[in-house]
């Protein structure tokens, strides 16, 4: 069925979307025990043919009599090729029928008359049209049925903000053993209390793939269990798609409506969230993709107005999204931001081979994750917890030294890294920066259980600048200390430009302090194997605590070269949200000053101990919050930058006010900066400024950094 801007919401039933019988008898694409297949309709062999009045005459009348008429053991048969016009809400209550659905529904666009008659639905404060009751139902699109909605008629009036009474166009309702299948749809959301749903063989039009959710988001019980989609394929439409697949929570407080947002009425102005229960045995598998913004996901922040990130009382796991093809518009292809209160575990990225863009290039599942237990997301490039690789601390016995070896997750493509230092080295140079770039020093593959690993080799290197923050008084860097750090990285940043690389992933994190006194590296290899770390045995697999690291006294390095570009200009989603650049943000084409932005705000970071710009909803960047801020400390951007997109129109009109939907905060870099004084602080200032231009263009170079007299003190 093709459901225009509509959502299929399942409340007390059970939605079964399946092949063909000569597929779905296969081994490995059989229905699993737990979900069972629907009870078939019983057959009397009565038949009603509904053939449509035309000329936008209501059909309902006489489709209701067919549901009527063939009721109990019938067949109803809409043919291909006829438009049947709707005009009117209908809910039949039917048992043992068939459905040949082979034409389409097209629901009138008088908007007005469906915002008063429709029937109310508790969840969400939603309305439906079309809402299906009974037991034992199978309805067959053939391939060639289903309901228009007049989506483009309703996406025209509420593209800015979803209105009180807009209807969805199928709802099935306290339905038992309904059988759907050759059909497509713009989502399908599987809601709170679903058990053993089976869909299979599913094309997706448009608005969000199949979702998970929202769940949590009334005190009750929200519990989702037993879920397999498979053989999807999604359609990008009207630009709207985001994610392929994924699974929503909310957050386990009551949280405020703002009146302002979309989806107030979802909420009927009454505060949200504080639901709770267990979403687990979820699998999403064979997705193609066409045009999506993001690959597959779990956000349990839904809801959060800044101040409720990671309280959701949902527990997520065992969910598996396997064997994602195609393309989408981010580069990130999948996302894991769970709950602090229970952090989510067993959560799988399998044979993942996503493109940025229909011509780019497939690549592993990339992206982020926060509250996760150790370990528990596996798959996932960019997320921790040995998500994409384990880390080991190791003693070469052949030329007696330290080394960290780093184990990926299996992969079938060469990782970029490797690419980018068989470049350097082919470019090789005395520059002085390459001593602070910390570079593989070897490679090699290792077949295990579970298939080919690839295995990275390191010098070791001591805590992360985050990390060495919280040793320090006051949890921050002194001048000296930041000022030596700043030109290390300068130094090394200007090796990798020179080189034509651009890192794409400063933050405090990828700078780590070196080792100078490799003695400390001989007391941890004896603490280890004097009282070894504690582990634990799950499955076949052995999970190790991580032993604490010292602090060490040598010169900090750039770190994880794994985002790196090769190249002067690219186009795409990078950095961590929060050092965003706002070419990035923008969608424009970006080059190497995006590192100096990066570099800008981790400075800011290191030395002040919180971010420049904190602007971050659910994990993903809130444009206009974000936009906001940085108007607000940096003020507005030059009229030649914001020519470069027409997006600059939603926040800055012709003149360079702010006209966002955010209000602009008395905010400054003058009243966050903390640390200094005087003529001190007007030069860092200065410097942030340079950092943190609008126009790229406009930021110094890594070189010409290195001069400028904050960095260069009395120094030189």
């Amino acid at each position: 069925m093709i459901f225009s801007d509509w959502v299929m919401q399942l409340s007390a039933a059970a939605l079964f979307l399946a092949l063909p019988k000569s597929v779905a008898s296969t081994s490995d694409l059989s229905v699993p025990p737990w979900a069972g297949s629907p009870v078939a309709p019983k057959n009397t062999g009565k038949t009603c043919t509904v053939i449509p009045l035309g000329d936008k005459q209501d059909d309902v009348p006489q489709i209701l009599a067919a549901f009527k008429e063939c009721n109990h053991g019938g067949r109803i048969v809409f043919p291909e090729g006829h438009t049947y016009w709707i005009a009117q809400k209908l809910n039949p209550v039917i048992t043992d029928v068939t459905v040949d659905w082979k034409g389409t529904w097209l629901f009138s666009d008088d908007i007005e008359k469906w915002r008063n008659n429709t029937y109310w639905i508790e969840f969400q404060n939603h309305w439906t049209a079309f809402a299906l009751s009974g037991q034992r139902i199978h309805i067959n699109g053939h391939g060639t049925g289903g309901i228009d909605g007049s989506g483009n008629s309703w996406y025209n009036v509420e593209k800015t903000f979803t209105q009180p009474g807009r209807p969805m166009a199928f709802t099935p309702w306290n339905v038992t053993d309904l059988h759907v299948e050759h059909c497509g749809d713009d989502a399908i959301a599987i809601k709170p209390r679903s058990y053993g749903i089976y869909m299979q063989n599913v094309t997706i039009h448009g608005g969000n793939g199949p979702a998970i959710g929202s769940l949590g988001q009334y005190r009750e019980d929200s519990s989702v269990k037993d879920i397999i989609m498979r053989d999807v394929h999604i359609l990008s439409y009207n630009e709207d798609m985001k994610n392929a697949a994924y699974v929503k929570t909310w957050v386990g407080e009551l949280v405020p409506q703002d009146p302002s947002k979309n989806g107030w009425y979802e909420s009927g102005g009454k505060p949200r969230g504080g639901g709770w229960g267990n979403v687990t045995n979820i699998r999403f598998e064979n997705f193609h993709v066409e045009g999506s913004s993001a690959g597959a996901s779990i956000n349990q922040n839904s809801g959060d107005n800044g101040s409720y990130a990671g309280t959701s009382k949902m527990l997520v796991s065992d969910v598996t999204f396997v064997n994602f093809t195609g393309y989408i518009s981010n580069s990130k292809s999948g996302s894991v931001s769970c709950s602090k209160r229970y952090p989510c575990y067993n959560i799988a990225f399998e044979d993942f081979s996503l493109a940025h863009g229909s011509n780019g290039t497939a690549t592993n599942a990339t992206g982020s994750c926060s509250y996760i237990k150790p370990g528990g997301v596996i798959g996932l490039n960019g997320c921790g917890y040995g998500s994409a690789s384990t880390i080991w601390f190791c003693r070469d016995l052949w030329e007696h030294r330290y080394l960290v070896l780093k184990v990926h997750v299996r992969s079938k493509r060469k990782l970029p890294e490797i690419a980018v230092v068989e470049h350097l080295r082919v470019n090789k140079d005395d520059h002085p920066g390459q001593r602070f770039v910390r570079l593989i020093s070897d490679s090699f593959e290792a077949t295990g259980p579970h298939g080919t690993h690839t295995c990275l080799l390191y010098p070791p290197a001591g805590l992360d600048m985050s990390d060495c923050m919280q040793c320090l008084p006051g949890e921050t860097l002194t001048v000296p200390l930041v000022r030596a750090m700043v030109r290390n990285i300068l130094l090394a940043l200007d090796y990798l430009h020179q080189a034509n690389i651009i890192h794409t992933d400063i933050h405090p994190n990828n700078i780590l302090a070196g080792v100078e006194d490799v003695s400390v590296l001989t007391i941890l290899e004896r603490d280890e194997l004097s009282s070894p770390s504690p582990r634990k045995q799950d499955g076949d697999r052995i999970i190790y605590l991580s032993r604490p690291m010292f602090l060490t006294d040598g010169e900090p390095l750039l770190s994880d070269l794994g985002e790196a570009r090769l190249g002067q200009s690219h186009k795409g989603t990078i950095m961590p949200s929060l050092y965003r650049a706002p070419e990035v943000i923008l969608g424009l084409d970006w080059n190497n000053k995006v590192d100096i932005w990066g570099f800008g705000q981790t400075i800011w970071t290191i030395f002040q101990g919180s971010h420049v710009f904190r602007s971050e909803n659910m994990g993903e960047l809130d444009k206009m919050q974000r936009f906001a801020e940085m108007t607000s400390c940096l003020g507005s951007p030059p009229q030649e930058f914001r020519n470069r997109s027409p997006e600059c129109a939603d926040y800055w009109d012709e003149n360079g006010n702010w006209r966002g939907s955010v209000s602009i905060h008395g905010q400054s870099l003058e009243l966050r900066e903390k640390q200094l004084d005087g003529e001190e602080k007007e030069q860092f200032l200065r410097l942030m400024r340079k950092m943190l231009a609008w126009p790229p263009e406009e930021r110094p170079s890594a070189e010409e950094l290195l001069y400028d007299e904050w960095i260069r003190g009395n120094d030189y």
